[in-house]
Parts: structure tokens; C-alpha cells; sequence
């Protein structure tokens, strides 16, 4: 009877454990999709600057000036 007890326990705590993953992995997703992660807008905010490129500078020999 203990046994079968503990044995319930458990599975309640892994069955817990598993919907608590559900949980964080969906409103992760949730947040991703709707711009309200952190992390997310930091890597937007890279892409973005790393597709606009500056303008070259020109550059001005010696024998010019």
C-alpha cells in the first residue's frame, strides 16, 4: 500500500513537472510571435543593423592635403 502511494506521488509530481514545460514553452512562444520577448528584440535589433550598411568614409591620402 505504501509503495503504491509513493508510486502515485510521483507519477502526480512528474505529471506536474511535464505541464509546467507546457506552460513555459508556450507563452515563450507566445511572447517570441508577439514582439514582447527581450531577447527577441535584441536579435531583431541586430539583424537590423547588421543589413543597413554605413556609408563608406572617404579616405584622404597625404599627397592630397
Amino acid at each position: 500500500m505504501i509503495s503504491a502511494t509513493v508510486i502515485l506521488v510521483l507519477m502526480i509530481v512528474a505529471l506536474f513537472i511535464m505541464m509546467m514545460g507546457i506552460v513555459f514553452a508556450f507563452t515563450s512562444i507566445i511572447l517570441n510571435y508577439t514582439g514582447r520577448s527581450k531577447s527577441y528584440d535584441r536579435a531583431a535589433i541586430k539583424m537590423s543593423k547588421a543589413n543597413d550598411p554605413k556609408p563608406a568614409k572617404s579616405k584622404k591620402s597625404k599627397e592630397q592635403a
